[in-house]
Protein backbone atom coordinates (compact mmCIF):
# COMPACT_ATOMS: atom_id res chain seq x y z
CA UNK A 1 0.00 0.00 0.00
CA UNK A 2 2.85 2.20 -0.19
CA UNK A 3 1.64 3.79 -3.10
CA UNK A 4 -1.35 5.61 -1.92
CA UNK A 5 -1.03 9.06 -1.87
CA UNK A 6 -3.99 10.35 -1.38
CA UNK A 7 -4.32 12.88 1.66
CA UNK A 8 -6.36 10.62 3.92
CA UNK A 9 -3.73 7.96 3.89
CA UNK A 10 -2.29 7.50 7.16
CA UNK A 11 0.48 5.80 8.82
CA UNK A 12 -0.44 2.11 9.24
CA UNK A 13 3.05 0.97 10.99
CA UNK A 14 6.74 0.14 9.88
CA UNK A 15 6.62 3.86 7.09
CA UNK A 16 3.99 2.48 5.85
CA UNK A 17 1.14 4.59 4.02
CA UNK A 18 -2.55 3.12 3.73
CA UNK A 19 -5.98 2.23 4.52
CA UNK A 20 -7.21 2.23 8.14
CA UNK A 21 -10.40 0.43 9.41
CA UNK A 22 -12.49 2.54 11.83
CA UNK A 23 -11.99 1.19 15.14
CA UNK A 24 -15.24 2.08 17.28
CA UNK A 25 -13.98 0.52 20.63
CA UNK A 26 -10.58 2.61 20.79
CA UNK A 27 -12.67 5.95 19.40
CA UNK A 28 -10.19 5.64 16.24
CA UNK A 29 -11.75 6.99 13.05
CA UNK A 30 -11.24 4.68 9.83
CA UNK A 31 -9.65 6.26 6.46
CA UNK A 32 -11.88 8.16 4.30
CA UNK A 33 -12.09 5.98 1.03
CA UNK A 34 -12.88 8.02 -2.34
CA UNK A 35 -12.84 6.88 -6.00
CA UNK A 36 -9.56 8.60 -6.33
CA UNK A 37 -8.42 5.25 -4.15
CA UNK A 38 -10.24 2.54 -6.79
CA UNK A 39 -9.78 4.28 -9.64
CA UNK A 40 -5.84 4.27 -8.93
CA UNK A 41 -5.18 0.77 -8.40
CA UNK A 42 -8.11 -0.17 -10.89
CA UNK A 43 -5.47 1.54 -13.26
CA UNK A 44 -2.87 0.18 -12.12
CA UNK A 45 -4.28 -3.60 -12.86
CA UNK A 46 -5.79 -2.40 -16.43
CA UNK A 47 -1.72 -1.64 -17.36
CA UNK A 48 -0.40 -5.14 -16.24
CA UNK A 49 -3.64 -6.68 -17.95
CA UNK A 50 -2.88 -4.85 -21.66
CA UNK A 51 0.76 -5.49 -21.12
CA UNK A 52 0.11 -8.99 -21.46
CA UNK A 53 -1.53 -8.69 -24.16
CA UNK A 54 -5.17 -9.31 -22.65
CA UNK A 55 -8.28 -7.16 -23.93
CA UNK A 56 -9.54 -5.80 -20.21
CA UNK A 57 -12.61 -7.43 -19.66
CA UNK A 58 -14.51 -6.12 -16.18
CA UNK A 59 -16.78 -9.03 -16.03
CA UNK A 60 -13.45 -11.42 -16.39
CA UNK A 61 -12.09 -11.84 -12.59
CA UNK A 62 -9.07 -14.03 -13.38
CA UNK A 63 -7.73 -11.67 -15.82
CA UNK A 64 -5.52 -9.91 -13.37
CA UNK A 65 -3.81 -13.32 -12.80
CA UNK A 66 -3.67 -15.13 -16.00
CA UNK A 67 -2.18 -11.40 -17.29
CA UNK A 68 0.74 -12.13 -14.40
CA UNK A 69 1.05 -15.84 -14.71
CA UNK A 70 1.95 -15.34 -18.78
CA UNK A 71 5.43 -13.83 -17.92
CA UNK A 72 4.59 -11.68 -21.41
CA UNK A 73 4.80 -9.04 -18.86
CA UNK A 74 8.92 -9.36 -19.66
CA UNK A 75 9.22 -10.66 -22.81
CA UNK A 76 11.09 -8.33 -25.27
CA UNK A 77 10.85 -9.04 -29.07
CA UNK A 78 13.95 -9.12 -31.21
CA UNK A 79 12.79 -5.21 -32.24
CA UNK A 80 12.95 -4.51 -28.53
CA UNK A 81 16.51 -5.64 -28.48
CA UNK A 82 19.43 -3.43 -29.06
CA UNK A 83 23.42 -3.57 -28.67
CA UNK A 84 25.29 -5.07 -30.66
CA UNK A 85 26.09 -9.54 -30.69
CA UNK A 86 27.94 -9.23 -27.65
CA UNK A 87 26.41 -5.91 -25.94
CA UNK A 88 22.87 -6.41 -25.78
CA UNK A 89 20.50 -4.08 -24.57
CA UNK A 90 16.60 -4.84 -23.60
CA UNK A 91 14.00 -2.63 -23.24
CA UNK A 92 11.12 -2.77 -21.09
CA UNK A 93 7.44 -0.78 -20.61
CA UNK A 94 7.52 0.40 -17.92
CA UNK A 95 11.34 0.66 -17.59
CA UNK A 96 13.02 -1.26 -14.50
CA UNK A 97 14.86 1.69 -12.03
CA UNK A 98 17.12 -0.71 -10.91
CA UNK A 99 18.53 -3.87 -10.90
CA UNK A 100 17.36 -5.37 -7.34
CA UNK A 101 13.85 -5.62 -9.24
CA UNK A 102 15.32 -7.65 -11.71
CA UNK A 103 16.39 -10.42 -9.18
CA UNK A 104 14.83 -13.88 -10.19
CA UNK A 105 12.22 -11.70 -12.67
CA UNK A 106 12.47 -14.38 -16.01
CA UNK A 107 13.42 -12.34 -18.92
CA UNK A 108 12.25 -13.43 -22.45
CA UNK A 109 14.02 -12.60 -25.47
CA UNK A 110 15.02 -13.36 -28.75
CA UNK A 111 19.35 -12.93 -30.08
CA UNK A 112 19.24 -11.16 -33.28
CA UNK A 113 22.75 -12.07 -34.08
CA UNK A 114 25.21 -14.50 -33.42
CA UNK A 115 27.30 -14.03 -30.65
CA UNK A 116 31.32 -13.91 -31.19
CA UNK A 117 32.39 -13.93 -27.65
CA UNK A 118 31.65 -13.42 -24.00
CA UNK A 119 28.33 -11.36 -23.73
CA UNK A 120 26.43 -8.30 -21.47
CA UNK A 121 23.28 -7.40 -20.74
CA UNK A 122 22.11 -3.94 -20.19
CA UNK A 123 17.99 -3.62 -19.22
CA UNK A 124 17.22 0.07 -20.09
CA UNK A 125 19.27 2.57 -18.64
CA UNK A 126 20.80 0.01 -15.53
CA UNK A 127 24.25 -1.02 -15.41
CA UNK A 128 26.17 -3.36 -17.79
CA UNK A 129 25.74 -6.93 -16.92
CA UNK A 130 27.41 -9.98 -17.58
CA UNK A 131 25.36 -12.79 -19.30
CA UNK A 132 26.29 -15.72 -18.54
CA UNK A 133 25.58 -19.66 -18.56
CA UNK A 134 23.60 -21.26 -15.30
CA UNK A 135 26.95 -22.02 -13.33
CA UNK A 136 28.19 -18.51 -14.48
CA UNK A 137 30.79 -19.52 -16.83
CA UNK A 138 31.70 -16.97 -19.69
CA UNK A 139 30.20 -17.54 -23.40
CA UNK A 140 31.39 -18.60 -26.23
CA UNK A 141 31.80 -17.59 -29.48
CA UNK A 142 29.12 -19.99 -31.11
CA UNK A 143 27.23 -19.92 -27.97
CA UNK A 144 23.99 -17.97 -29.10
CA UNK A 145 22.86 -18.39 -32.44
CA UNK A 146 20.77 -15.25 -33.92
CA UNK A 147 16.57 -16.63 -33.75
CA UNK A 148 17.39 -17.86 -30.43
CA UNK A 149 15.03 -17.92 -27.43
CA UNK A 150 16.90 -16.83 -24.30
CA UNK A 151 15.45 -17.09 -21.09
CA UNK A 152 17.54 -15.39 -18.26
CA UNK A 153 17.49 -13.96 -14.60
CA UNK A 154 19.51 -11.71 -12.72
CA UNK A 155 20.60 -13.68 -9.72
CA UNK A 156 22.35 -10.06 -8.09
CA UNK A 157 25.67 -10.91 -9.99
CA UNK A 158 25.20 -11.65 -13.68
CA UNK A 159 22.00 -12.89 -16.32
CA UNK A 160 22.16 -16.27 -16.40
CA UNK A 161 20.58 -17.94 -19.41
CA UNK A 162 18.16 -20.51 -18.16
CA UNK A 163 17.96 -21.27 -21.90
CA UNK A 164 19.37 -20.16 -25.15
CA UNK A 165 18.15 -22.81 -28.06
CA UNK A 166 17.43 -21.85 -31.90
CA UNK A 167 15.21 -23.94 -33.91
CA UNK A 168 18.19 -24.75 -35.80
CA UNK A 169 20.68 -26.15 -32.28
CA UNK A 170 16.94 -28.02 -31.40
CA UNK A 171 16.96 -30.02 -34.52
CA UNK A 172 21.12 -30.78 -34.31
CA UNK A 173 20.02 -31.85 -30.62
CA UNK A 174 17.39 -34.52 -31.97
CA UNK A 175 19.03 -36.93 -34.16
CA UNK A 176 16.87 -37.82 -37.27
CA UNK A 177 16.55 -41.68 -37.96
CA UNK A 178 19.72 -42.92 -40.52
CA UNK A 179 18.32 -44.12 -43.32
CA UNK A 180 21.74 -46.40 -44.24
CA UNK A 181 22.47 -49.55 -42.85
CA UNK A 182 25.78 -50.02 -41.72
CA UNK A 183 27.02 -46.51 -42.09
CA UNK A 184 30.33 -46.71 -39.61
CA UNK A 185 31.72 -50.16 -42.05
CA UNK A 186 31.62 -52.24 -38.79
CA UNK A 187 29.27 -55.22 -40.16
CA UNK A 188 31.12 -57.41 -42.58
CA UNK A 189 29.31 -61.13 -42.97
CA UNK A 190 31.60 -61.67 -45.91
CA UNK A 191 34.53 -61.27 -44.49
CA UNK A 192 35.32 -58.79 -47.15
CA UNK A 193 39.17 -58.11 -46.76
CA UNK A 194 39.60 -54.47 -48.36
CA UNK A 195 40.37 -54.30 -51.99
CA UNK A 196 39.22 -54.74 -55.22
CA UNK A 197 35.96 -54.95 -56.13
CA UNK A 198 34.20 -55.13 -59.36
CA UNK A 199 31.21 -53.58 -60.48
CA UNK A 200 27.94 -54.11 -58.37
CA UNK A 201 29.64 -56.49 -56.03
CA UNK A 202 29.18 -56.35 -52.34
CA UNK A 203 32.19 -56.19 -49.68
CA UNK A 204 30.93 -54.67 -46.11
CA UNK A 205 27.31 -55.08 -45.22
CA UNK A 206 25.10 -53.52 -47.84
CA UNK A 207 28.54 -51.33 -49.52
CA UNK A 208 29.05 -52.70 -52.93
CA UNK A 209 31.49 -51.38 -55.77
CA UNK A 210 29.52 -48.72 -58.70
CA UNK A 211 32.48 -49.58 -61.24
CA UNK A 212 35.76 -50.72 -60.81
CA UNK A 213 36.31 -49.77 -56.82
CA UNK A 214 38.93 -50.27 -54.16
CA UNK A 215 38.19 -49.95 -50.38
CA UNK A 216 39.15 -50.64 -47.15
CA UNK A 217 37.23 -50.56 -43.82
CA UNK A 218 39.42 -47.86 -41.38
CA UNK A 219 38.19 -47.49 -38.11
CA UNK A 220 34.44 -46.37 -38.49
CA UNK A 221 34.73 -45.35 -41.60
CA UNK A 222 36.23 -46.31 -45.34
CA UNK A 223 39.19 -45.90 -47.28
CA UNK A 224 38.52 -45.32 -50.64
CA UNK A 225 41.55 -45.62 -52.66
CA UNK A 226 39.42 -45.52 -56.09
CA UNK A 227 36.04 -45.78 -57.68
CA UNK A 228 32.59 -44.79 -56.05
CA UNK A 229 30.90 -47.14 -52.97
CA UNK A 230 26.96 -47.79 -53.35
CA UNK A 231 24.25 -48.15 -51.19
CA UNK A 232 20.32 -48.85 -52.47
CA UNK A 233 18.33 -47.54 -50.07
CA UNK A 234 14.48 -49.29 -49.47
CA UNK A 235 11.73 -46.50 -48.80
CA UNK A 236 9.29 -49.46 -47.43
CA UNK A 237 11.97 -50.47 -45.05
CA UNK A 238 11.72 -47.49 -43.51
CA UNK A 239 8.00 -46.64 -43.31
CA UNK A 240 7.99 -44.64 -46.73
CA UNK A 241 5.91 -45.11 -49.37
CA UNK A 242 8.64 -43.44 -51.69
CA UNK A 243 11.62 -40.89 -51.43
CA UNK A 244 10.55 -38.92 -54.77
CA UNK A 245 10.89 -34.92 -54.37
CA UNK A 246 12.23 -34.75 -51.08
CA UNK A 247 14.78 -32.90 -49.39
CA UNK A 248 17.54 -34.75 -47.57
CA UNK A 249 20.50 -34.61 -46.66
CA UNK A 250 23.96 -36.96 -46.72
CA UNK A 251 26.70 -36.02 -43.73
CA UNK A 252 29.72 -37.47 -43.45
CA UNK A 253 32.76 -36.87 -40.30
CA UNK A 254 36.21 -35.83 -41.41
CA UNK A 255 36.23 -36.36 -44.96
CA UNK A 256 39.67 -36.11 -46.34
CA UNK A 257 38.70 -34.63 -49.70
CA UNK A 258 35.64 -32.60 -51.36
CA UNK A 259 33.26 -35.72 -51.62
CA UNK A 260 31.09 -36.14 -55.21
CA UNK A 261 27.76 -37.48 -53.82
CA UNK A 262 24.99 -38.98 -56.11
CA UNK A 263 21.24 -39.37 -54.49
CA UNK A 264 18.69 -40.44 -57.00
CA UNK A 265 18.73 -37.90 -59.67
CA UNK A 266 20.54 -35.46 -57.64
CA UNK A 267 23.92 -34.55 -56.97
CA UNK A 268 26.32 -32.65 -54.64
CA UNK A 269 29.50 -32.10 -52.67
CA UNK A 270 30.55 -32.52 -49.06
CA UNK A 271 33.66 -30.10 -48.55
CA UNK A 272 37.00 -31.53 -47.14
CA UNK A 273 37.24 -30.90 -43.24
CA UNK A 274 37.10 -32.07 -39.75
CA UNK A 275 33.50 -32.87 -37.90
CA UNK A 276 30.17 -33.81 -39.59
CA UNK A 277 29.79 -32.41 -42.94
CA UNK A 278 26.80 -32.23 -45.14
CA UNK A 279 25.11 -31.39 -48.06
CA UNK A 280 21.51 -30.98 -48.48
CA UNK A 281 19.69 -32.23 -51.96
CA UNK A 282 16.07 -32.30 -52.99
CA UNK A 283 15.58 -35.75 -54.74
CA UNK A 284 13.50 -35.95 -58.57
CA UNK A 285 10.40 -36.71 -58.86
CA UNK A 286 11.04 -39.48 -60.69
CA UNK A 287 12.88 -41.20 -57.73
CA UNK A 288 10.03 -42.92 -56.30
CA UNK A 289 11.72 -46.62 -56.24
CA UNK A 290 14.72 -47.65 -54.36
CA UNK A 291 17.31 -44.57 -53.64
CA UNK A 292 20.84 -44.89 -55.08
CA UNK A 293 23.23 -42.99 -52.82
CA UNK A 294 26.63 -43.10 -53.86
CA UNK A 295 29.76 -41.45 -52.58
CA UNK A 296 33.52 -40.98 -54.63
CA UNK A 297 36.04 -38.39 -54.16
CA UNK A 298 35.18 -35.01 -56.02
CA UNK A 299 37.40 -34.94 -59.28
CA UNK A 300 38.17 -39.13 -58.62
CA UNK A 301 40.91 -40.97 -56.39
CA UNK A 302 41.64 -41.87 -52.83
CA UNK A 303 39.73 -40.59 -50.18
CA UNK A 304 38.45 -41.39 -46.49
CA UNK A 305 35.39 -40.57 -44.86
CA UNK A 306 33.95 -41.70 -41.73
CA UNK A 307 29.89 -42.52 -40.50
CA UNK A 308 27.96 -41.86 -43.53
CA UNK A 309 24.44 -40.91 -42.16
CA UNK A 310 21.37 -39.94 -44.81
CA UNK A 311 18.49 -38.80 -43.01
CA UNK A 312 15.35 -36.89 -44.26
CA UNK A 313 15.30 -33.16 -44.08
CA UNK A 314 17.96 -30.21 -44.33
CA UNK A 315 21.08 -29.73 -42.30
CA UNK A 316 22.50 -32.49 -40.90
CA UNK A 317 21.44 -34.31 -37.27
CA UNK A 318 24.45 -35.88 -35.30
CA UNK A 319 25.21 -39.10 -35.89
CA UNK A 320 23.04 -41.72 -33.69
CA UNK A 321 24.67 -44.90 -33.31
CA UNK A 322 22.33 -48.01 -33.16
CA UNK A 323 23.89 -51.34 -31.30
CA UNK A 324 25.80 -54.12 -33.15
CA UNK A 325 22.56 -55.95 -33.05
CA UNK A 326 19.96 -53.71 -34.47
CA UNK A 327 22.26 -53.03 -37.24
CA UNK A 328 23.17 -56.52 -38.11
CA UNK A 329 18.68 -57.27 -37.73
CA UNK A 330 18.66 -54.50 -39.86
CA UNK A 331 21.39 -55.98 -42.75
CA UNK A 332 20.01 -59.01 -42.33
CA UNK A 333 16.97 -58.68 -44.36
CA UNK A 334 19.08 -58.63 -47.23
CA UNK A 335 21.86 -60.56 -46.86
CA UNK A 336 22.79 -63.21 -44.22
CA UNK A 337 25.76 -65.64 -43.79
CA UNK A 338 26.23 -68.80 -41.15
CA UNK A 339 30.06 -69.72 -40.66
CA UNK A 340 31.96 -72.09 -38.96
CA UNK A 341 35.81 -71.63 -38.23
CA UNK A 342 36.37 -75.32 -36.58
CA UNK A 343 36.46 -78.56 -39.18
CA UNK A 344 33.23 -80.75 -38.30
CA UNK A 345 31.58 -77.88 -36.68
CA UNK A 346 27.60 -78.27 -37.02
CA UNK A 347 24.93 -76.25 -39.24
CA UNK A 348 22.32 -77.91 -38.24
CA UNK A 349 20.58 -81.37 -38.45
CA UNK A 350 18.29 -82.21 -41.26
CA UNK A 351 16.84 -85.64 -42.82
CA UNK A 352 19.12 -88.16 -45.35
CA UNK A 353 17.06 -89.78 -48.28
CA UNK A 354 18.70 -92.52 -50.05
CA UNK A 355 18.70 -90.75 -53.51
CA UNK A 356 21.64 -88.26 -51.44
CA UNK A 357 19.08 -85.02 -51.37
CA UNK A 358 19.80 -83.76 -47.95
CA UNK A 359 16.97 -80.81 -46.25
CA UNK A 360 17.81 -78.90 -43.90
CA UNK A 361 15.81 -76.00 -41.92
CA UNK A 362 17.97 -73.13 -40.75
CA UNK A 363 16.70 -70.48 -38.47
CA UNK A 364 16.93 -67.00 -39.45
CA UNK A 365 17.61 -63.86 -37.52
CA UNK A 366 14.54 -61.81 -39.51
CA UNK A 367 12.89 -62.46 -42.48
CA UNK A 368 14.62 -62.02 -45.77
CA UNK A 369 13.31 -59.19 -48.16
CA UNK A 370 12.58 -62.12 -50.67
CA UNK A 371 11.89 -65.93 -50.30
CA UNK A 372 14.50 -66.63 -53.15
CA UNK A 373 17.42 -65.44 -51.89
CA UNK A 374 20.96 -66.42 -53.82
CA UNK A 375 22.72 -69.23 -52.17
CA UNK A 376 26.35 -69.90 -52.19
CA UNK A 377 27.92 -72.38 -49.85
CA UNK A 378 31.52 -73.88 -49.66
CA UNK A 379 33.06 -76.74 -47.11
CA UNK A 380 29.59 -78.34 -46.09
CA UNK A 381 29.53 -81.96 -45.55
CA UNK A 382 26.68 -84.11 -44.92
CA UNK A 383 27.37 -86.85 -41.87
CA UNK A 384 25.59 -89.79 -41.25
CA UNK A 385 28.31 -91.93 -40.00
CA UNK A 386 30.91 -90.67 -42.12
CA UNK A 387 31.23 -87.59 -44.24
CA UNK A 388 30.22 -86.60 -47.61
CA UNK A 389 30.93 -83.35 -49.89
CA UNK A 390 27.35 -81.45 -50.51
CA UNK A 391 27.53 -81.24 -54.03
CA UNK A 392 24.71 -78.46 -54.79
CA UNK A 393 21.23 -76.96 -54.15
CA UNK A 394 18.54 -78.43 -55.70
CA UNK A 395 16.02 -76.53 -54.11
CA UNK A 396 15.58 -73.45 -51.26
CA UNK A 397 13.36 -71.29 -50.31
CA UNK A 398 12.89 -68.89 -47.15
CA UNK A 399 9.04 -68.78 -44.77
CA UNK A 400 9.35 -65.82 -42.20
CA UNK A 401 11.93 -66.86 -39.98
CA UNK A 402 13.13 -69.72 -41.24
CA UNK A 403 15.13 -70.96 -44.63
CA UNK A 404 14.72 -74.42 -45.84
CA UNK A 405 17.13 -75.84 -48.30
CA UNK A 406 17.56 -79.02 -49.86
CA UNK A 407 21.21 -80.41 -50.47
CA UNK A 408 22.32 -82.80 -53.21
CA UNK A 409 25.43 -85.24 -52.14
CA UNK A 410 26.13 -88.91 -53.26
CA UNK A 411 23.05 -91.10 -52.77
CA UNK A 412 23.15 -94.04 -49.81
CA UNK A 413 21.85 -97.08 -48.98
CA UNK A 414 18.45 -97.17 -47.21
CA UNK A 415 17.22 -94.03 -45.40
CA UNK A 416 15.97 -91.60 -44.64
CA UNK A 417 18.55 -90.57 -42.10
CA UNK A 418 18.89 -87.86 -39.29
CA UNK A 419 22.17 -86.31 -40.52
CA UNK A 420 24.01 -83.06 -39.78
CA UNK A 421 24.83 -80.37 -41.84
CA UNK A 422 29.08 -80.01 -40.96
CA UNK A 423 31.84 -77.52 -41.72
CA UNK A 424 34.55 -79.77 -43.91
CA UNK A 425 37.29 -77.14 -43.39
CA UNK A 426 37.64 -73.51 -41.53
CA UNK A 427 36.18 -71.55 -44.76
CA UNK A 428 32.90 -73.59 -44.71
CA UNK A 429 30.00 -71.12 -45.32
CA UNK A 430 26.81 -71.02 -46.06
CA UNK A 431 25.10 -67.39 -47.82
CA UNK A 432 22.05 -66.42 -48.73
CA UNK A 433 21.86 -62.73 -50.71
CA UNK A 434 18.69 -60.95 -50.37
CA UNK A 435 20.12 -57.81 -52.06
CA UNK A 436 18.63 -55.33 -54.10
Amino acid sequence: MDRIAHSTAVDIGGGRRGFRSEDTVAGQEGTVVTATHLNATQEEMMAIIEKAGLAPDPGDLAQLLRAIRSQRLNFVTAAGVGGTANAVTLAFAPTFVDLADLVGVPLVSIAEADNTGAMTVRVDALAVTARTWPDGTALVPGDVKAGALIVERYDGTAFRMQQCLSPTQVAALSPRTNLLINGDFQLNQRAFAGGALANNVYGYDRWKASGASNMAAAGFGLALTSGEVHQLVEPAAWGFGNLASTMMTVSVEAPSHDLAVTLGSASGVITAGAGRRSVTLTTGAGDNGNLSLKIARSGGGACSFNRVKLEVGAGASPWMTRTLQQELLLASRYFTAWRIATVNGRFGLGMLIDNGDFMVNLPLLVPLRTGAPAVTYASLNRSVSFDSPITGVSSSAAYGNVFSVRFTSATTSGGPFICGLQAATAAAHLSLDAEL
